[in-house]
């Protein structure tokens, strides 16, 4: 009895405080999508949206987007009929965007939702199924696929991707549509740009800024980058230079404005800036976000999210940053360094990192092409904790450990507390262990399970579940 007082007391006091880029046990997917993702949207009930190339999730049939519970599952109240399909198989959903009432904006490669003809472009209900008041007509056409999709405060909505005409009306890779589907005449673009638009971002005072591997914009030269008016017009007081040297996949303005800029560039105008940089607002490098990327020719980032406190969280493919391993999604310092103290261990490994969401509770969910994180299995899809951002404290004000789930050696951070005693039980409240040390216990020795670590300070006692694989 007293056993079971103690379990009850022990798991009704955990708080999991994870090592930051450890991966979120409680979060489980099962097999997932069966191929890549490459969109992550949360919505505000905490359930979360992925769009991509697959064709089913954990078994059940779903075209290329489907929506999960808070726990990784999938949620059944959401439920496409056959989905995007792009003649005659499955297409691809590389953008999703939430409207405010509710409604679900996709962007990709289809030609069709659930049977009904939708080129490039669809609007769904709350459920899954289509929106017939959103229609595009004959949607985009000349290879109609759409990359990037943002809505405006006052619900137009900008597109950009690769295509020529939206319903018939010659529009070169950009166009802003009105609400209902129609275009939106009043944003003129002219010749538009030379080549696909894969990025697009909103300022505060209305101007857009965009992103993709076009070197032309109305014929002026705009070497994969330039910033519009609000009526389409191209802003000359934002000036890129020779701009970017390779394409730009990703556009962030911060809450400062300037503007973060991810792609396969090496180069932005004259400057080496190897797959990020940093702008200032008028379009020049700004010289204090500096990176010494060692990265290979194949290395690229495909989404960039910036954290409250002013972190960077970027995926793509990575193999090296600032000269250290990393295996595709990492976090970055205000000034453009690497953050160490967001460890991912092996991370996915050879595959890449397209999407990244931040959730409130200070974890991220992140897809992709991968099948493992860290050597747990997670199919194209996992959560990551970020600990270290739960508040503005300062790390060494609290403990935490690290790797969870753990193989050999789980090490604790003791901050600045004065540790009395650490002791591990199993589920049945049966102390396992009371080591001596306090930094690294060695627990290769434990069989696979679930155990709880109990820290005893001078002030209180604080438990964590962990994991033994």
């Amino acid at each position: 009895m007293k056993k079971m007082f103690l379990l009850f007391h022990l798991l009704s006091s955990v708080i999991i405080f994870a090592q930051a880029g450890s991966l979120d046990t409680t979060f489980n997917p099962e097999n997932g999508p069966n191929t890549s993702v490459r969109s992550v949207v949360l919505q505000p009930d905490n359930k979360i949206l992925i769009g991509g190339y697959f064709t089913d999730y954990n078994g059940i049939p779903r075209g290329g987007i489907a929506r999960l519970n808070e726990n990784g599952s999938l949620d059944s109240n959401f439920n496409p009929i056959s989905g995007a399909i792009n003649e005659g198989f499955f297409g691809t959903v590389y953008t999703i965007v939430l409207q405010s009432d509710k409604k679900i904006l996709i962007g990709g490669e289809f030609v069709s939702y659930d049977g009904i003809s939708r080129n490039g472009i669809a609007r769904l209900n709350e459920n899954g199924t289509i929106d017939t008041s959103f229609d595009p007509g004959t949607g985009f056409k000349d290879y109609g696929i759409v990359y990037t999709m943002v809505i405006q405060p006052d619900q137009k909505i900008l597109v950009g991707g690769y295509f020529k005409s939206y319903n018939g009306i010659a529009k070169n890779y950009i166009v802003r549509l009105n609400p209902d589907g129609t275009v939106d005449n009043s944003f003129n673009i002219g010749t538009g740009a030379d080549s696909a638009v894969s990025a697009i971002a909103l300022q505060s005072d209305g101007k857009i800024v965009i992103g993709g591997s076009f070197l032309l914009f109305n014929e002026t030269s705009k070497t994969r980058m330039v910033r519009l008016n609000q009526d389409g017009s191209i802003d000359t007081s934002f000036e890129v230079g020779t701009g970017a040297n390779d394409s730009i996949s990703c556009i962030v303005v911060q809450n400062d404005g300037k503007i973060l800029i991810g792609g396969q560039l090496t180069s932005y105008n004259g400057f080496t800036r190897n797959r990020i940089a940093r702008l200032n607002q008028d379009g020049t490098i700004d010289n204090t976000f500096t990176n010494q990327n060692t990265l290979g020719s194949d290395n690229h980032i495909e989404s960039i999210v910036m954290q409250p406190n002013g972190k960077i969280l970027v995926g793509g493919y990575l193999t090296k940053y600032d000269g250290i391993n990393v295996n595709s999604i990492s976090r970055l310092k205000t000034d453009g360094s690497l953050d160490q103290t967001f460890s991912t261990g092996t991370g996915v490994e050879d595959y890449d990192v397209n999407g990244i969401v931040l959730q409130k509770d200070a974890k991220i969910v992140i897809g992709g092409g991968f099948s493992s994180y860290n050597g747990v299995t997670r199919n194209r899809i996992a959560r990551l904790f970020l600990e270290d951002d739960l508040s503005v404290e300062n790390i060494n004000k609290r403990i935490f450990f690290y790797p969870n789930p753990v193989e050999n050696v789980l090490n604790i951070n003791t901050g600045n507390f004065a540790i009395k005693k650490i002791t591990i039980y199993d589920v049945n409240g049966k102390v396992i262990m009371s080591p001596k040390t306090f930094k690294n216990i060695n627990v290769n020795h434990l069989l696979k399970g679930n155990y709880i670590l109990t820290v005893e300070t001078d002030k209180e006692i604080k438990s964590f579940k962990f994991i033994k694989k």
